[in-house]
Formats: structure tokens, sequence, C-alpha cells
């Protein structure tokens, strides 16, 4: 899925409280806060950080067995 930090951060503000965003991203509460606004966007380097986070948060979910 290809999308921008804002959008990414707002959809999943549905389904985490900004202490679980913060907890899955790595950013802070205020980072979540101001990047959910679209009015600040992170460096390059804090969007590869963002998403090695997310991947490595996936793959801690695919690797659980229930049963």
């Amino acid at each position: 899925m290809k999308t921008d930090i804002a959008t990414f951060l707002n959809h999943y503000k549905k389904t985490f409280t900004n202490s679980g965003l913060e907890k899955v991203t790595g950013l802070s509460q205020q980072q979540i806060k101001l990047y959910s606004t679209g009015n600040h966007k992170p460096s390059v380097e804090e969007l590869k950080k963002i998403e090695t986070n997310l991947h490595n948060f996936g793959k801690e979910l695919l690797a659980v067995n229930i049963g």
C-alpha cells in the first residue's frame, strides 16, 4: 500500500491510540500530532525508520500462532 504519512496516521488512529502508534512507529506522540495534520513532513530518513518499524511490527503479527 502506497500512502503518505498523514493519511496513514489518520487511518490508523481508528485502530491505535497515539500511544499505540508511538510504540509501533517509533514516533513521539507530538510528532504523530504534527505529521497527521499534513502541515509537517518527516525527513526521508525518518520515513524509512517509520516504514522499517511498521514492517517489523507486521512480521511480529505474522509470527503469532493461536491455538
